[in-house]
C-alpha cells in the first residue's frame, strides 16, 4: 500500500511538471508573438520613412505656398480703399489703376509701408509675419486718415462750360449710386497736383470725370442759349 501512495505521489509530482513545462512554452510563443508584431510596425514605420520616387512625390508634393494677389475689387475713386490694396489694385497693368493710384495720399503711404518693411531695426526685432503685420496695420492707420479730410465746395470756383484735353491726370469713371461731381471734387482737393477738373456728361447720362494739372481755356463757352436741349451743362470746375 505505501508502494501505491509513492507512485501516486510520483505521478502528482509528473504532472505539475508537465503543467509547468505547458506554461513555459506557452509563455515563450506569447514573447515570441510579441516580438514578431513589433518586428512587424518596425518595417512599416521603416516603409514610410523611405524617401518616395519621383512619380509618387510628384503627386503628394504640397500646393505652393505662393500667395497669390487677390482681384482688384475696390469701386471707382476709392482712394482709402484703394491705399489698403495697393498690392492687389496698383500692382497692374490696369490705366484706371495707376492713375488712382498716383494719388499722393496712397504714394505717402506706401512709401511709409515701404520703409517699415525694410527698416533693418524692424527686421532684426520681428519675424517676417510680425513685421508684415505691424506695417500693415500702420499702413492702415495712414490710409484711413484720409476720410478725416473736410472737402469743401468753396475750394472751387462756380461750375463753367469748358472742354480740356491736355495736362490730363485722372480719369474716374462714373458708377452706380456715386455723386461724380462730389467724388471728383474730393479727388482734386485731396491732390495738389489737381487745379480743375471736368464731369464727362451728356443729357442723358453722366460717364465720369477728368482731373487736370493745369487750366486750359480753350474752348471756353458762356452758354448763351440756355432754352436749347442741346446747351451743354456747366462742367468745368477749377480750383481756387
Amino acid at each position: 500500500m505505501f508502494k501505491n501512495i509513492k507512485n501516486i505521489i510520483n505521478y502528482k509530482k509528473i504532472q505539475i511538471i508537465e503543467i509547468i513545462i505547458i506554461i513555459i512554452i506557452l509563455y515563450l510563443l506569447f514573447l515570441l508573438y510579441l516580438l514578431y508584431d513589433k518586428y512587424n510596425i518596425s518595417q512599416k514605420q521603416n516603409f514610410y520613412n523611405i524617401p518616395q520616387t519621383t512619380s509618387v512625390s510628384s503627386i503628394v508634393q504640397p500646393l505652393s505656398t505662393t500667395a497669390v494677389p487677390k482681384p482688384c475689387s475696390v469701386l471707382p475713386g476709392d482712394v482709402v480703399g484703394m491705399c489698403n490694396n495697393y498690392s492687389s489694385c496698383c500692382k497692374t497693368d490696369n490705366s484706371y489703376s495707376s492713375c488712382l493710384c498716383n494719388h499722393p495720399v496712397i504714394q505717402k503711404c506706401q512709401t511709409k509701408y515701404n520703409t517699415c518693411m525694410t527698416d533693418t531695426n524692424n527686421i532684426n526685432i520681428y519675424t517676417p509675419e510680425q513685421l508684415t503685420d505691424k506695417c500693415t496695420k500702420e499702413n492702415g492707420e495712414c490710409c484711413n486718415d484720409y476720410n478725416n479730410i473736410n472737402i469743401d465746395s468753396k475750394k472751387f470756383n462756380a461750375p463753367i462750360v469748358q472742354t480740356q484735353k491736355d495736362n490730363l491726370i485722372c480719369y474716374i469713371p462714373a458708377s452706380y449710386n456715386m455723386n461724380i461731381t462730389n467724388k471728383c471734387m474730393e479727388l482734386c482737393q485731396t491732390n495738389q497736383n489737381c487745379a480743375s477738373f471736368s464731369i464727362e456728361q451728356n443729357n442723358m447720362s453722366v460717364f465720369g470725370c477728368n482731373l487736370f494739372s493745369a487750366v486750359s481755356n480753350t474752348n471756353q463757352s458762356n452758354q448763351t442759349n440756355k432754352d436749347s436741349i442741346n446747351v451743354q451743362q456747366p462742367n468745368y470746375y477749377i480750383k481756387k
